[in-house]
């Protein structure tokens, strides 16, 4: 199983952490180019600073992309020193 969706009404899931697609998601994002310069742990780009990283924030449906999307959140980017989304597509539909 991959995601949690009690209401399958709702264009919102949470994936587990247990199932093949968080490895993909968390994988994608760290091969996504909002990463290119962060040395260590992509996935994880922790600020040296403030100790932020990348948060997952959910899977979504979008209309306007006509699939799930999952939504990554950065406080602090270790490379941009802003907050940071990235959205990765989802492998597979909840």
């Amino acid at each position: 199983m991959n995601y949690d969706r009690t209401d399958t009404a709702s264009d919102f899931a949470l994936m587990l952490p247990d199932g093949d697609e968080w490895a993909k998601a968390w994988g994608s994002l760290a091969r996504d180019m909002v990463n290119r310069k962060v040395t260590d742990d992509k996935d994880i780009a922790e600020d040296p600073e403030s100790g932020e990283r990348w948060q997952y924030m959910g899977t979504y449906y979008s209309r306007s992309h006509g699939g799930w999307i999952h939504d990554f959140r950065h406080r602090r980017h270790p490379t941009y020193r802003e907050r940071i989304i990235c959205q990765i597509d989802a492998y597979y539909t909840p």
